[in-house]
């Protein structure tokens, strides 16, 4: 069993499911999903959970391919607003929702996690990734291809990342990096946290979260924000749901057929 963790929205369900397609595509193990969120609509109406419907039209697909298949839903709001810190967080350029895995410890979860932005998409098996021997270390990321160069050269992107939660929550790692963002308020919130305090990590190869282009050989490709210089300086940031401009930024039949698969359920979904 391959257990991943996803936080968001009702927004970033699109990337829930994409992220389910992409896994049945090309992993055939079952999975656990388990998908952290909150109502959080006093701050921005937008800020809601996906509905039930949504959840479980997720559930069907992840079982018809595995019935020991499942998704399972963790309202984490209560221990988010529970911090002193959790309103400077509100409006930033990312959505709070990001902070909620910082709360997974508070939680009964397996062992071991695979936790996933919502703009992920996997293009290969996951399962030697899952499989990784972590000994002591807290949690394993691949190198952030911006943060390298600007802030560290053992700077780790953790929209993959490999979580020991038994050695996580011997270390505390979780509870510190929640009281390093009470004392401080960091661009990238929770990532320069988890970089700020984490004790023994772990280096993966870089397939498994491509942040730029992919490869022959990428599993992950993560559709984060990046750097262009060409024809100018500029931000680029593509989603996997914007189907119309994965063109612009990657081969696109290297993800034709789960998105138009996507693009086939996608109304009946946002419906739900």
């Amino acid at each position: 069993m391959i257990h991943l963790l996803i936080v968001g929205n009702k927004h970033a369900a699109k990337g829930l499911l994409i992220i389910a397609l992409s896994f049945l595509k090309h992993n055939d193990s079952p999975v656990s999903i388990h998908f952290l969120t909150m109502d959080h609509s006093q701050v921005d109406p937008r800020f809601v959970p996906p509905s039930d419907a949504q959840i479980d039209y997720v559930r069907k697909l992840l079982q018809q391919s595995n019935p020991s298949s499942d998704i399972f839903v963790y309202d984490v709001g209560e221990e988010f607003r529970a911090t002193k810190w959790h309103r400077k967080f509100n409006r930033s350029s990312y959505t709070p929702y990001a902070l909620l895995r910082l709360f997974s410890d508070k939680l009964n979860l397996p062992d071991k996690v695979l936790y996933l932005d919502t703009d992920t998409f996997i293009l290969g098996n996951i399962k030697p990734l899952y499989e990784t021997e972590m000994g002591d270390h807290e949690f394993a990321a691949c190198y952030d291809q911006l943060g390298t160069f600007w802030i560290s050269a053992n700077y780790q992107n953790s929209g993959v990342l490999l979580m020991n939660m038994k050695r996580i929550k011997e270390t505390g790692l979780l509870h510190k990096c929640r009281k390093f963002l009470a004392k401080r308020h960091p661009i990238l919130a929770d990532q320069d946290a988890l970089n700020a305090m984490v004790l023994q990590k772990q280096f993966l190869p870089q397939v498994y979260n491509e942040q730029k282009h992919s490869h022959d050989d990428t599993v992950i490709r993560h559709f984060s924000k990046t750097l262009r210089w060409i024809p100018f300086f500029h931000t680029l940031n593509v989603k996997p749901w914007d189907v119309d401009r994965i063109h612009k930024v990657d081969d696109y039949s290297r993800y034709q057929d789960v998105l138009e698969d996507f693009l086939s359920r996608k109304e009946e979904f946002e419906q739900l």
